[in-house]
């Protein structure tokens, strides 16, 4: 058969197919299924997964941002020229000079998307992302388009600005010890068991006055602490902005055995956890935030920032100066709920 010049188109056999499906009408089609020669293989929540819920299930609101960024952001972290994450790999056709490199680090973009929520009028941001990062592999020049394929690590990050949601009374502002409560949180639900966070001044887009390192086994995971207002400025916020960065490539996936090594913790499940529409993020960034729990541990006034200084087997409470807790505080696993406040209890 030979279709008519002004079809163009129809260059295959499928090709007819189709338009004769089109003509007839799909409805005439019985509908089949394929043989299944074997039972299909269980689902098993990735790290990812696992990570994004919970995060969720402690009321942040998940952002998806591009898997590009603009160098100037990433000029921005100050990072030393000999890290592996100041030797980003350009994209040969970038769609826009915002989206020229691959991203080698979840910080740049977060910090636009809450630049861009502040110049809407939404200061308020609680807002996490998990998803990988594209790092040049050992042994690579560090600049040009390299030889091999890209070491591609899973990353999770939480950025918080402005001031938790409150019910009752005026809100008060996230601080880091928020940021460190959401990060031992999430090491906790992938199985990292005990966390130490200590103090550092090695993060340079951390201010040094409030920065930590989080560890599992002696292994650095991590860190936690306040943007450094030269990198705040950078991007154009002027408010505080607290984050947490927790390398999620150490963590074991869940396992058949639930008393492996790393597997699932109980009330943890399979699958994605999607926050709801009012707390969702665009493909740019733009996002409006959930019910991130609030911390309520005290009311007191706040002491000097040391994030290091507390224990790290639960979520960090504020400090109150001239007061403190009969007793350590303690958090219940986290919830299938993707937003609103995280309860927590003090041992009776």
């Amino acid at each position: 058969m030979t279709p008519p010049s002004a079809r163009a188109d129809l260059t295959r056999e499928v090709d007819l197919i189709e338009d004769v499906l089109r003509v007839v009408g799909y409805g005439h089609v019985p509908a089949t299924l394929p043989a299944l020669t074997s039972a299909p293989r269980p689902l098993v929540a990735t790290t990812a997964d696992r990570a994004r819920h919970a995060l969720a299930g402690a009321g942040l609101t998940e952002a998806i941002t591009f898997g590009f960024q603009a160098q100037a952001r990433l000029d921005g972290l100050g990072l030393p020229a000999d890290d592996r994450r100041a030797q980003p790999i350009a994209v040969r056709n970038p769609m826009s000079a915002d989206q020229a490199i691959m991203r080698t680090s979840l910080v740049p973009n977060l910090l636009a998307a809450v630049a861009r929520n502040v110049s809407f009028g939404l200061p308020d941001v609680a807002l996490f992302e998990v998803g990988s990062v594209f790092l040049r592999a050992e042994g690579q020049a560090t600049t040009g388009e390299p030889t091999a394929l890209a070491h591609e690590p899973v990353a999770a990050c939480v950025v918080l600005a402005g001031a938790r949601p409150r019910r009752l009374g005026p809100a008060e502002p996230w601080d880091a010890f928020d940021a460190k409560g959401f990060a031992l949180t999430l090491v906790r639900a992938l199985g990292g068991g005990e966390a130490t966070v200590a103090a550092t001044t090695a993060v340079p887009y951390l201010h040094p006055g409030v920065a930590a390192a989080i560890s599992v086994g002696g292994r650095v995971i991590g860190c936690v602490g306040e943007v450094h207002p030269d990198v705040r400025a950078h991007v154009g916020i002027d408010a505080a902005v607290f984050i947490a960065e927790v390398d999620l490539s150490g963590f074991r996936r869940a396992g058949a055995r639930p008393d492996a090594p790393g597997a699932a913790v109980p009330g943890v499940v399979a699958g994605r956890v999607v926050a709801p529409a009012r707390g969702g993020a665009g493909r740019r960034g733009r996002a409006t935030p959930s019910r991130p729990s609030p911390s309520r541990w005290s009311s007191g006034s706040r002491c000097p920032r040391s994030i290091a200084t507390l224990p790290s087997s639960a979520p960090t409470p504020r400090a109150s100066c001239g007061r403190s807790p009969t007793g350590p505080p303690t958090a219940r696993s986290p919830t299938l709920r993707s937003s609103g406040p995280t309860r927590r209890s003090w041992p009776g």
